[in-house]
């Protein structure tokens, strides 16, 4: 089977003599991840990266010909909002791909709407007070929030716009937030009442059904002194998490019926966010353990170190397994057979 996998980059792209240089560096292990599970699964393979151009999408499309596409492209011209226009390109193109389609990925990028839809399926979300692009900040009303608060942005991903600095204690400090966060990302904001407690990631793959995957938790250091959020550098500053203890596990001490709400809540949201193949739920648990949905990564990162991927082995996939689950769910299973034979096919040349 011809598969190519898809990743994009915010700087101009290697010249192919490069590319397997780059490929060992930390900053490429999940396309060199993908690339080494692919081809142990016998599919000719072949890897692009976006820049700034679409046209180079199109001309592999028409040469390569592939059969499907895992789709690690998590924006476009260094937006992580157009992440689901790359898929609504792909699905243009009629080429199978892995993970969710372009209505799944909008849905899932806005949290408003993700709450809203939690609260249809009576998933609890924290008390939030949206705020408008350009809505005028003497208009804006936190009347019924109690503080402290969390001020966030309401279209980005990845914790962006997130900081120890993100919650606040008083009116006029959340509205300079509020200010700070539209000039940055040039978006809407949303400001949720701060939970305090402890995040947890449910992560779900498609697998003769859905299946939901070991939580895990986010840990933080005996010694950390701020508000034990998952911010832009508890993510992904090494250097700040290694100092802080900070780090993921296997979530433990959960009670059954804490569990058991997890899963439902994760299978609704998926199902109502229109999500396919994989994805990952991000819950806030309260000092009682009471679950508290924050987000939605319809395609979360695919590198073996990240949260998704350890989840599913810690719930007994291995990597290959996690990679021919995300192929299945991609293939309608009559061009799943089929690509299969052409894979052994080309084999046994």
């Amino acid at each position: 089977m011809r598969v190519l996998v898809l990743s994009d980059i915010g700087e101009a792209p290697p010249q192919s003599t490069e590319l397997q240089a780059c490929l060992r560096s930390p900053e490429w292990s999940q396309e060199r991840q993908l690339l080494m599970t692919l081809k142990k699964l016998r599919h000719e393979v072949q890897l692009l990266v976006l820049y700034q151009d679409l046209q180079p999408l199109f001309e592999v499309a028409r040469d390569f010909k592939p059969d499907v596409i895992v789709n690690a492209c998590e924006g476009f011209r260094h937006r992580r909002d157009l992440e689901a226009q790359v898929a609504s390109v792909i699905e243009l193109l009629g080429i199978p791909f892995t993970g969710s389609g372009s209505r799944g990925l909008q849905i899932a990028q806005d949290k408003s709407l993700v709450r809203r839809l939690a609260g249809s399926l009576a998933i609890e979300t924290p008390q939030a007070v949206e705020v408008e692009m350009n809505q005028p900040l003497d208009s804006v009303s936190l009347a019924g929030l109690a503080f402290p608060v969390l001020v966030k942005p309401r279209d980005q991903e990845s914790s962006e716009g997130i900081h120890e600095v993100s919650v606040v204690n008083q009116v006029s400090a959340c509205l300079e937030r509020v200010a700070w966060i539209r000039e940055k990302f040039q978006s809407g904001v949303l400001v949720e009442e701060f939970i305090d407690g402890q995040d947890i990631y449910v992560g779900l793959l498609e697998d003769e059904g859905l299946q939901v995957l070991q939580p895990r938790e986010l840990v933080f250091g005996k010694d950390f002194s701020g508000h034990g959020i998952a911010t832009y550098r508890a993510k992904w500053d090494e250097a700040y998490r290694k100092k802080n203890g900070i780090h993921s596990r296997k979530a433990t001490g959960l009670t059954p019926e804490t569990l058991a709400n997890l899963e439902t809540s994760a299978r609704q949201i998926f199902d109502a966010c229109k999500l396919r193949g994989f994805g990952r739920v991000d819950f806030r648990l309260d000092l009682t353990g009471r679950p508290y949905l924050l987000e939605l990564n319809a395609n979360p990162s695919l590198n073996v170190q990240d949260d998704f991927v350890q989840s599913a082995k810690l719930s007994g996939y291995s990597y290959l397994e996690i990679v021919k689950c995300l192929l299945k769910a991609a293939l309608p299973e009559s061009k799943e057979l089929d690509a299969s034979r052409r894979s052994r096919d080309i084999s046994q040349e």
